[in-house]
Formats: C-alpha cells, structure tokens, sequence
C-alpha cells in the first residue's frame, strides 16, 4: 500500500525551516510528503504543478503565522485544497490568530481543527542544533495525518 501523501503549504520568508523539517520527519514516518522547493519538477509551470500536487494528496497541512496569509501562494493552495475538500490541517505558529478575518475564499479554514493544540512539547520533533519559538507544541500527533 502507497504511503499517504501530505501537501505542506507554508510562507517561505517565514516557515521554510520549519516546512523542510515537517516534510524530514514525515518522509521518516513513510508519509509521502510533498513541498514545493524540494519536490517542484525543474522546467514544470509552478500553478500547474503545485494544482496537481494538492488534487492528488491525501492530506494538506497548512502552517499559519503572524503573516502567512500575505503570501498570495498560500492563499491560493488553501483555496484549491478547500475546494478538493482534501483532510486539511493547520497547524499555527507564534503570532497567527484565529481571530483575525480571513480572506473570504477561505474562511472555511476556520472549520478544519488546528492540529497544533494535539501536538506535545517533545524535543526530539526538532533538531536538537534548531530553536522554535513556539507557545503551542512541537510535535505532530501523527494518527492526526492518517
């Protein structure tokens, strides 16, 4: 049986570190885990590309900080996912609020519980040589990505 596959959206100025180490430990679980700078076929049309990627994934994991809703590509991936009606999870950083208004075509965002309240403040999540400012927990309870 394939692995499941996992689409990571995230805020490259923001999230890279953080998206390429989810992806690591992922990849480690036998989860299939897609991200863009890692997993983009050279030459290929990004929109297309990245299309493709989010209707084929089981699973879309989205990671929420303070500005990652500026990024018209996260945008743009969350409304796609929305729209595929795929098993989205967020996950929020520092600075990230539920509380402000999302962008109308995806403020059904708000409906797909944060995985971040089920994650436990394990330092093995995190490369021991890499620190997180994190309020919420560090890593994923994975029977939440089955």
């Amino acid at each position: 049986m394939a692995p499941k596959s996992i689409f990571i959206s995230y805020q490259r100025k923001s999230h890279s570190d953080l998206a390429s180490l989810i992806q690591t430990r992922l990849t480690n679980l036998n989860y299939a885990a897609f991200l863009d700078r890692n997993d983009i076929i050279p030459g290929s049309i990004f929109s297309e590309d990245i299309s493709r990627k989010i209707a084929s994934c089981d699973t879309f994991i989205v990671i929420l900080g303070e500005t990652t809703l500026e990024s018209e590509y996260v945008r743009q991936e969350v409304e796609i996912a929305l729209n595929y009606k795929k098993l989205i999870i967020p996950v929020t950083t520092p600075g990230f609020s539920w509380q402000t208004p999302l962008p109308e075509s995806i403020k059904d965002l708000k409906k797909h519980s944060d995985a971040s309240s089920r994650l436990t403040r394990r330092t093995r999540w995190f490369a021991p040589t890499r620190s997180i400012r994190s309020t919420r927990a560090d890593a994923p309870n994975t029977s939440a990505l089955c």
